[in-house]
């Protein structure tokens, strides 16, 4: 975590907001905390102040501090969809099983499922690989 990389992060979530400094900073309510930060007259912001833009712009404090991965980023929201509806239906068959999952997780359940079909330029979601998926981490058998 650089304070480069953090400026650069806070200045493409604005540019991807459309929102400019000052209103972050209105809608933060941080007195202009983060101008001086990204102008470089404040060279460390406090873990408090990374906290407040993160929930003001409604990412995980992560996304403000690590390095920017743009394949991250959603390319098809009709394979998301489906991903999320096949995810959820797959993980409501185990419910009983007492299958936990945060939040967390199940991102990356569907990103995973959704960059599997995206490298094999797939326009629909496979539920056998969404099944084997999930089988593979949260199988009732593994503890």
């Amino acid at each position: 975590m650089s304070t480069e990389t953090i400026k650069k992060n806070i200045t493409r979530l604005l540019e991807e907001r459309n929102w400019s400094l000052p209103e972050l900073e209105k809608k933060a309510g941080t007195n202009r905390n983060i101008y001086e930060f990204i102008r470089g007259r404040n060279a460390n912001p406090s873990a408090g102040l990374i906290q407040q833009v993160a929930k003001t712009l409604n990412v995980d404090y992560k996304e403000i501090l690590e390095d920017y991965n743009e394949e991250v980023y959603i390319k098809n929201y009709s394979l998301l969809s489906e991903a999320c509806h096949l995810v959820i239906q797959e993980l409501k068959s185990l419910s009983p099983a007492g299958v936990k999952v945060s939040y967390d997780a199940l991102g990356l359940l569907v990103q995973e499922i959704c960059s599997y079909a995206d490298q094999f330029s797939n326009t629909t979601i496979d539920p056998q690989f969404v099944k084997w998926l999930i089988t593979k981490y949260y199988s009732p058998d593994k503890k």
